[in-house]
Parts: C-alpha cells; structure tokens; sequence
C-alpha cells in the first residue's frame, strides 16, 4: 500500500475519533442543578438595577433602592454589595473604602492614597460621609456635590446597612428580588456574611426568604453556600464558572456538571488570547438544558443588551435599568 495512502487512513481515522469525540461530549446529558428555577425567565429576562441603577441615581444608596422600588415598578431584581464595619454592621456599598464615591480629591490611579477603609470605620463614622458627592449624571452635573451631611442623610445618600434594606423594602412590591453580593472573598469573612444574612431572613424578614440569590468572586464562599445551603440561591462568579464557558466555547458541554443553579458572568470572557463569547445562543441553551439561570454583567450598551435580549438572557444586570427596558418593551418606561 502506498505511503500516501495510508496517511490519508491514518488522518481519517484519528479525525474520525475526534468527531466521535464531539458529537458523544454533546449528546451525553447534562445535570439538572434543580427540579425549578425562579430565576429563569421563560419571555423576556429579568431588569436587574446593577448597585440600584449606577447612572441614574448615587449608587448603593436609599435614593437609589428607592426609585427602583418604590418610585417604579419595572425593575425586577436589585443588585448591591455589602461589606463588614469595624463594629461588625452589615452595610450595603461597592468598594472597600468610600473614596470614589464619597470623598474630595479622589485620584483613580493612586486608589489606596486616604482611603476611607470600611472595615477600619464604625457605622457612625462612616455615616458622615455623603455618597452621592462625585455622582455625575447624565448631563454631565453633580448635583448633590455640596450637600452636607444632614442634607446628604435625608435624602437617602448616607451608608445603608443590610437591616435596614430588608426592613424598609419589605411588602412594598412582591415581585422584587435582590441579587446579594459578598464581597469579602476570604471564606472566615465571606461565609460568617452569608450565615448572617440567612439568619436575619430567617428570623425578622421572611419577606426576602426565598427572593435572594447571592454571588460572589469568592470561589470558597461560593462553595460554602453550595454545601451549607443546597435549599438556596447562588450565582458564582469568577474561576467556579471557568469549566463551563470554556466547555461551550470548545463544544464539549456534556463532559462538564456544574452544581450552581445560576451563571453570573460578562458577555465577555478572556483567558490569555482566547476570547469566549457566552452571549450566544448556544450558551443558554445549554445553561437551560442544565435548568440554570443565566446572568450577564454589567451590560450598559443598548446593543449588547439587545443580543442578549435576542439570545435567551435569564437576567441582564446594568447600571441603566431605564435603557434596557427601552430595548425590552420598544419604548421608555411610563408608570400607570
């Protein structure tokens, strides 16, 4: 038999096995992570304010929680971060420190220069700060710059703790639900956060009980609440879905079986030169042949939120809650 020949078997054979290969890794069915999910979305995906609405309000603030709440009633899903006090007080903030948000002079390139650490302040002092100082809105004003602190407090621009969220929110609208981010990645710190957020919900709000998926960076937290808490809801970010995007990305989905029933991630994804797009239609479904939710972040550009719109999204997490309900619905948002 002539040489060429039997290369051109031999190729054909070991091209044959990976096909093989292929077509088994996506035929072979993949885990359920749970019988129901509350947090697909069988029509349209869920409005997620990212931070209450980063663009149209201070973020992470009452005024924010507010006017997604209270003044409206087309956001589906609050997002917002919570961290320690030194007084161990559970607030409700994005960074570590207050700098960005809160304080004169911030420079982004030299962030740890005064910061105002969260962890090294009591309650009481971090509550003379006015988070809505370095807010810019849309037509480029700050408006609530100059605000002082008694000013700053009434109209909901001082620190919010957790307590106070569930307490103030509770049995306003009954279709509201909250995306909780830990953001303490470090597990002592990051799960003694998650026990103490089931306790409260267990013991004074119940109203939450079943309305609050928690996401975290922190792959131990993260693995904390998936063996402590099987009964809840979590969304990891991060390394934990790191498996799954690139099982997509190479067309071998049954080989990969995940536990968390919802996937937080960008549209997005980089690992050196390799880039994986999880906003296609592929992803969802197989992230809804699993029965999990899929969550994208944070989406501010009208065209990415149409894709995803497009693509079978579960939830779209964005700091303009308004713009994609324009995507959404063809028209803005009027209250009846």
């Amino acid at each position: 038999m002539k040489k060429g020949l039997v290369s051109i078997i031999v190729i054909s054979c070991i091209l044959g096995v990976f096909a093989l290969f292929f077509i088994i890794a996506n035929i072979i069915p993949v885990k359920k992570t749970c019988e129901s999910n509350p947090w697909r979305k069988v029509d349209n995906p869920y409005i997620c304010a990212h931070r209450g609405g980063a663009e149209l309000n201070p973020e992470n603030t009452r005024m924010a929680f507010d006017y997604a709440i209270i003044e409206t009633d087309y956001i589906d899903i609050v997002e917002f971060d919570a961290w320690y006090t030194k007084d161990n007080q559970m607030v409700i903030y994005h960074d570590s420190y207050l700098n960005r948000m809160a304080c004169e002079g911030f420079d982004p390139s030299d962030k740890e220069k005064n910061a105002v650490y969260i962890k090294d302040h009591t309650l009481a002092e971090l509550r003379q700060y006015n988070l809505g100082r370095n807010f810019v809105d849309r037509n480029g004003n700050r408006p609530y710059e100059n605000l002082s602190v008694e000013e700053a407090e009434k109209l909901g621009l001082t620190i919010m703790t957790v307590p106070e969220f569930f307490e103030r929110y509770q049995n306003v609208r009954d279709d509201v639900r909250i995306a909780f981010e830990v953001k303490e990645e470090q597990l002592e710190i990051g799960s003694r956060m998650v026990d103490e957020l089931y306790q409260l919900l267990d013991a004074k709000y119940p109203f939450w009980k079943d309305k609050v998926l928690v996401i975290s960076f922190g792959n131990d937290v993260m693995k904390y609440h998936m063996e402590k808490y099987p009964e809840r809801w979590c969304g990891p970010l991060g390394y934990l879905i790191a498996m799954q995007v690139a099982s997509n990305k190479f067309g071998l989905n049954g080989l990969v079986q995940v536990d968390y029933p919802n996937i937080q991630t960008q549209m997005y994804n980089t690992a050196g030169s390799l880039k994986f797009d999880c906003g296609t239609k592929n992803f969802n479904y197989w992230a809804h042949k699993r029965n999990q939710a899929t969550t994208y972040w944070t989406i501010n550009d009208e065209k990415d939120m149409k894709k995803l719109v497009k693509n079978g999204a579960d939830m779209i997490t964005t700091n303009a809650p308004d713009k994609l309900y324009r995507v959404i619905y063809g028209k803005d948002y009027e209250k009846n």
